[in-house]
């Protein structure tokens, strides 16, 4: 099995239809540092970029675990999927001289760690027995 294109197959087919991917599709940081039309896009080139460079040869599971860096890989692809999944709940308007009206996307990490977590919990059978996830795989 190859986990790479497995992984392209969910979020392509179902992560882009999850609510908490949809949710980021309303949310323009306008800034700076991220000038996407929206979180959501931004994250799918988050994705793309991690797909492009991660070393497929290692994504490849001719075992029932996976090969030691083929966990690290789709460990990571998920965690590029899921990354900034916290932002719509962490967004605070805020005002400043230098800025003017601006938006704030304080902890955001760590809400976004919090969503994994719950939103593994709920499809653990999944990535238990699609993708092979063992439970130390969602911390």
């Amino acid at each position: 099995m190859n986990h790479r294109n497995e992984f392209i197959t969910w979020y392509f087919n179902e992560f882009v239809h999850d609510p908490l991917f949809k949710v980021m599709l309303g949310v323009v940081e306008a800034s700076p540092w991220h000038r996407e039309d929206n979180t959501g896009i931004h994250t799918n080139m988050v994705v793309g970029q991690y797909l492009a460079r991660a070393d497929h040869q290692t994504w490849f599971n001719g075992t029932s675990e996976m090969i030691a860096n083929g966990r690290q890989y789709l460990l990571g692809a998920f965690a590029a999927a899921f990354h900034d999944v916290g932002k719509p709940h962490a967004m605070q308007l805020k005002n400043s001289e230098a800025r003017g009206d601006y938006k704030a996307f304080n902890g955001h990490e760590k809400v976004s760690a919090r969503l994994w977590e719950d939103w593994a919990v709920i499809h653990w059978p999944t990535l238990r027995d699609h993708f092979g996830f063992v439970s130390r795989d969602v911390f």
